[in-house]
């Protein structure tokens, strides 16, 4: 019981395995020796009852030593129990034998050495009891501790990977943009090609007849191109083509207005809202034509004028029919034949005739 309680007190388990094992090994011992002091005699199990008990108290004795030096602050009170219990033990035998002539204080130092020993115990207790608070409370902080630098870690990671996600995402659309550009751009012109005019010329016609706005299209053909192809060569017609796709830009300064290179030399630029009548459209002609007309074109070789013929056709009322823009398209591209037969570097317009 005694041996039992220490391992207990001490912690034997936890702090001094090795020490825990041979202590279970002397329970085992005295365990065993229970039965056997029935069959021997009494001097002989009190001899074996003390050699038991003694080495196992003995033992206790050094391992509250360790413990103290370890840290493990109950020890401190078993120890100091141990040793009040030994030495009433010990001065109790010395007067027994006579070798202390005290023996009549005797019981008075075994009752004050097991009260006091009482005492100490329940101290030890309460500091076993509060150091396992400790423990608890520090392992709790411990592991609270760990629990938010982990919610901390998981929360950068999880920003890190939000983070790379829309960087992910912004590259991904940067390079959908750029692939949606480069499929609907011209390369020599640096306008939208035809493939552009398919999809937003349906849009544009819908929206002039929802929301009542004005649409023009004007038609450009550079003149006399392929006399200029077969004069100077097929490389200074496509500077040539440069060029007109770049004055086509530059006059065009609203953000709606649209230039497209058509096909070979043809243009078409869209000119959403335009206003009720053909002026705002035939403005935006005129400036593109002049402009045109004016600009040396050179390879640095040899160098020439240009001249382009525009047709322009108008929907200057809101149409009847929401998906007739391939009609306005024919009729700007009838305007600008009429223009070729009328003398080249000129401008032929003609509005819509499918209003309200």
């Amino acid at each position: 019981m005694v041996i039992t309680f220490g391992i207990a007190f001490l912690k034997t388990k936890q702090l001094q395995p090795k020490i825990h094992y041979f202590l279970l090994g002397i329970v085992c011992v005295y365990a065993i020796c229970i039965p056997v002091i029935f069959f021997v005699s009494i001097s002989v199990a009190a001899k074996i009852n003390i050699a038991v008990t003694l080495s196992g108290v003995l033992t206790l004795f050094v391992t509250s030593i360790r413990s103290v030096k370890q840290g493990h602050s109950p020890a401190r009170y078993y120890l100091i129990s141990q040793g009040v219990v030994l030495f009433s033990v010990l001065f109790t035998a010395l007067c027994s034998r006579g070798i202390l002539p005290l023996y009549h204080i005797a019981p008075d130092i075994m009752k004050w050495g097991s009260a006091l020993e009482m005492i100490l115990f329940s101290l030890g207790l309460a500091d076993l009891v509060n150091n396992e608070k400790r423990l608890r409370e520090k392992a709790q902080r411990e592991s609270a501790n760990a629990q938010k630098q982990l919610l901390e870690s998981q929360v950068r990671v999880n920003e890190q990977l939000d983070a790379l996600v829309r960087q992910r995402t912004e590259e991904l659309e940067q390079a959908n943009t750029r692939l949606r550009d480069l499929n609907v751009t011209d390369e020599l012109t640096g306008l939208y090609n035809r493939r552009y005019l398919n999809q937003v010329l349906p849009t544009e016609y819908k929206r002039a007849f929802r929301e009542s706005t004005c649409l023009s299209i004007l038609m450009l053909d550079i003149d006399h191109f392929k006399m200029l192809n077969d004069t100077y060569g097929h490389q200074f017609g496509d500077i040539c083509l440069a060029q007109t796709g770049q004055i086509i830009r530059q006059q065009l300064h609203r953000p709606t207005d649209i230039g497209i290179r058509y096909g070979g030399e043809e243009f078409v630029v869209l000119l959403p809202g335009t206003g009720t009548d053909s002026d705002g459209a035939s403005s935006v002609a005129e400036n593109i034509r002049s402009a045109i007309a004016d600009c040396l074109v050179s390879d640095g070789e040899q160098s020439t004028k240009i001249t382009i013929s525009i047709g322009i056709g108008i929907a200057t009322r809101v149409p009847d029919k929401h998906d007739d823009h391939e009609e306005l398209l024919k009729l700007a591209d009838k305007q600008l034949y009429i223009a070729k037969e009328n003398g080249r570097n000129r401008i032929a317009k003609e509005s819509l005739n499918t209003f309200d």
